[in-house]
């Protein structure tokens, strides 16, 4: 498709054109800034054509050249990580081949996604900021190169006149040290055991502008706003003139930058309140193991034996204590005597305390009754009700799905009376509380 048309210096008909194709759907990223930098340099004539301005045909030719040049830089640096990947995967199948040098997995084929991304499987704001500015100052000097290759040196020269303005340095330097000292400060609090980084189920565009618990974070976005606004100026700019090389940057917005980043630093410095930040299994069955991850509660070498650990009213025996360079502090307790969503607590003997509201505990039957008979009561021994207390809130026993009555607490196990018109044979016997059901087959006299 041909993207544009202007006579060159010796009165011929100079062609310039790009055949877009479909690639994979990874690449789709680079295609869409392809097409918008393309379709910005076939509208930018007939905006101008529109305002009355009658711009000199050799700088209109050289602003469509350095944009389209602008477009090949970029889509080999988007595709950078994919010929890396390639070599690495061939580099590890030939030393498998040969001598058997390779070792570890097979590398997997990165499209440069994975560069946005944490330890913590979150995509990261200060790693993002950081690339982008990387990533948009090295295409637009390189599209210059481009450019004096198409014939346009005119942008290279002035860029080799001024050299690269000092706010650039400011502009890609700042979101760098930005993201090394925030990983810094993270991984140290991490590994002191005074903030955890349970890993995310998946990466996702709002990790930019969102805390560990999916609570909008005010200095992430401040940091990503005045960024996106100071990069809309610098493309925006660079576009309208690429022979002109890079923009100089307003004093205003590498000031906001610089302020963003430095608010955005000192967020990741403060020390959080004690919490528990996940708790699993989930449900909790009495008798078994449970893990918390905890965060601004514990340090290593703390004696866990002094460490209490509570689901609701029953106190759980010493915890055990360990580190991970990921989660921070884990506590792994086995689940006391405790019914339905119960308040889990841990409390130290320093007196930090940290709260997971609603824990459910979910009833286990452990011997399904003998000998029932319709109309007659049965005992049912069970774990996760009877700590429920006597009123037995939000229990309920079926059997074959018919509801039975009269259920309370006998001899420390739940007591119940057999529906009157239960069928004799194998019956289905669930118990439901408010943490969880369980069931098991019983068996009703004829």
């Amino acid at each position: 498709m041909k993207l544009f048309e202007y006579p060159d210096s010796t009165g011929g008909r100079r062609v310039t054109g790009v055949r877009r194709r479909a690639w994979h759907a990874r690449g789709s990223a680079a295609a869409a800034l392809t097409g918008l930098l393309l379709a910005f340099e076939a509208a930018a004539p007939l905006a101008a054509h529109a305002a009355g301005a009658t711009p000199h045909k050799h700088a209109a030719s050289a602003a469509g050249e350095g944009r389209v040049a602008l477009a090949i830089a970029l889509g080999g640096l988007l595709f950078f990580p994919v010929v890396w990947s390639l070599f690495a995967i061939a580099a590890w199948e030939l030393g498998r081949l040969f001598g058997g040098a390779s070792t570890g997995s097979r590398p997997t084929m990165r499209w440069g996604f994975w560069a946005f991304v944490g330890f913590d499987n979150r995509v990261s704001t200060s790693k993002t900021v950081a690339i982008v500015w990387t990533y948009s100052v090295a295409s637009t000097i390189l599209s210059l190169i481009v450019a004096r290759w198409l014939g346009f040196p005119e942008g290279l020269k002035r860029f080799e006149n001024q050299g690269l303005q000092a706010e650039y340095a400011l502009l890609i330097g700042g979101p760098l040290g930005a993201a090394i000292l925030a990983k810094g400060i993270v991984s140290t609090r991490v590994e002191a055991g005074t903030t955890a980084k349970p890993a995310a189920g998946s990466p996702s565009a709002a990790d930019l502008v969102s805390n560990d618990a999916g609570e909008t974070d005010l200095g992430d976005l401040q940091y990503l706003l005045f960024n996106i606004i100071a990069l809309v100026f610098f493309w925006s700019e660079f576009l309208r003139a690429p022979y002109e090389a890079l923009p100089t940057i307003p004093e205003v917005l590498l000031g906001l930058t610089s302020v963003a980043a430095v608010g955005y630093v000192a967020n990741k410095s403060l020390a959080s309140a004690p919490a528990i930040t996940s708790v699993s299994p989930t449900p909790g069955i009495v008798g078994g193991k449970a893990q918390l991850v905890c965060s601004g509660l514990l340090r290593e070498g703390d004696d866990s034996t002094l460490v209490t650990v509570s689901f609701g009213a029953a106190k759980a025996s010493p915890p055990m204590l360990s580190f991970t360079a990921t989660q921070g502090a884990l506590l792994d307790v086995t689940v006391p005597e405790a019914a339905g969503q119960v308040e889990l607590t841990v409390t130290t003997p320093s007196g930090k305390k940290a709260v997971w509201p609603q824990y459910p505990i979910a009833p286990k039957i452990l011997r399904p009754p003998e000998g029932a008979e319709a109309g007659k009561p049965m005992k049912i021994k069970t774990t996760g009700v009877v700590a429920l207390g006597p009123a037995l809130p939000n229990l309920t026993v079926t059997i074959a799905g018919i509801a039975a009555k009269d259920a309370h607490i006998e001899g420390g196990e739940l007591a119940v009376t057999v529906p009157t018109n239960v069928h004799p044979g194998a019956q289905t016997l669930l118990v439901t509380t408010a943490g969880g059901s369980d069931e098991a087959t019983i068996v009703i006299a004829g």
